[in-house]
């Protein structure tokens, strides 16, 4: 039967459905509660790894990120940094990021807020100071010489014998630093050569991630200063006549030569030939007129004292030389 006041039954039920819905929808705001932004703004933790691939956490204390690098290994100079920090937030640069590996670089952590807070990287190397007592190089009255290649021994303490880890520099006269090759080395001392002559001041050290540099007045030579004949200038036996000019070679810094002679083979006399010129390789002589004729089997050469080696006379054994008249 149909109410007058309530309508049809179906009327009664779409009316009790938008007040159910009405009912909802105003418990559903009544609830709905709004979050603040979340205020954190730090690093949870800060890793990276050595050059064995083992992981090194750092500390994290008063905005700084420090790093203890292990002291037997080269201190790289760059590291990627796998990075976690406060929920919702932000860092930069981000995690995993390449960066220098120094005081000078830093992290900015951006909370959900918009806060922010700057964090410094410090490295920390846990190594000894390695120090040179000494450098044995050839002297001369105090000349300190050498030439390239030639062995220099640099004596000291805390030389790491790790390969690669310990360098050594000759610093010269313009401050350039030239690096030295090691050959060997062991906790106090290391021998060491160069190919690069010049003058040179210091030498350093650079070992444990750290330096030491002691003064050395020195000077590298491409080649030994002295005369020297390398080979005997006469190769077969030879005849030369008394007043007869001719050339010998074979030698290096022979221009500085000053008397030539040779001697007898029989009476062991030593009798001195005419130096015409004396050249860089070799020199040109003369029999003298009045040479004792015989059989010559030993040549000398005399050369002044320089200031890197003293006077001297050197020998050499050669092939019978005759002289005839």
């Amino acid at each position: 039967m149909k109410n007058k006041y309530l309508g049809t039954t179906t009327s009664r039920t779409s009316l009790h459905h938008i007040l159910i819905l009405c009912l909802l929808l105003f418990t559903f705001s009544a609830c709905k509660k709004e979050y603040p932004s979340l205020p954190y703004s730090e690093i949870i933790n800060f890793t990276i790894k050595d050059n064995t691939g083992a992981a090194i956490k750092a500390a994290i204390e008063n905005n700084e990120i420090t790093l203890y690098w292990p002291p037997s290994q080269e201190v790289p100079e760059n590291i990627s940094p796998v990075i976690t920090v406060s929920d919702k937030a932000t860092i930069q640069p981000a995690s995993g990021a390449t960066v220098k590996f120094n005081e000078n670089t830093t992290f900015i952590v951006t909370a959900e807020d918009g806060k922010t807070t700057t964090y410094k990287l410090k490295p920390v190397v846990n190594s000894t100071r390695p120090y040179i007592s000494s450098v044995s190089i050839l002297d001369y009255n105090g000349y300190f010489f050498t030439e390239i290649n030639a062995n220099i021994t640099v004596n000291g303490d805390y030389f790491n014998t790790n390969a690669g880890l310990t360098k050594i520099y000759f610093i010269n006269n313009d401050n350039a630093e030239i690096p030295a090759t090691i050959s060997s080395i062991t906790p106090i001392r290391a021998d060491v050569t160069t190919a690069t002559p010049g003058l040179y001041q210091k030498v350093k050290i650079v070992s444990n991630n750290r330096s030491f540099t002691i003064d050395k007045t020195f000077e590298v030579l491409a080649k030994s200063p002295a005369p020297r004949l390398a080979t005997a200038p006469v190769t077969t036996a030879v005849t030369l006549k008394r007043g007869q000019e001719f050339a010998w070679s074979g030698g290096e810094n022979m221009e500085k030569v000053t008397l030539v002679q040779i001697r007898n083979s029989v009476t062991r006399v030593i009798v001195s030939l005419t130096l015409l010129e004396a050249k860089t390789t070799g020199w040109s002589l003369k029999v003298p007129a009045d040479f004792p004729v015989g059989t010559y089997s030993l040549i000398l050469y005399t050369y002044p004292e320089s200031k890197y080696y003293a006077g001297g006379r050197a020998t050499i054994s050669t092939p019978l030389i005759t002289i005839t008249e």
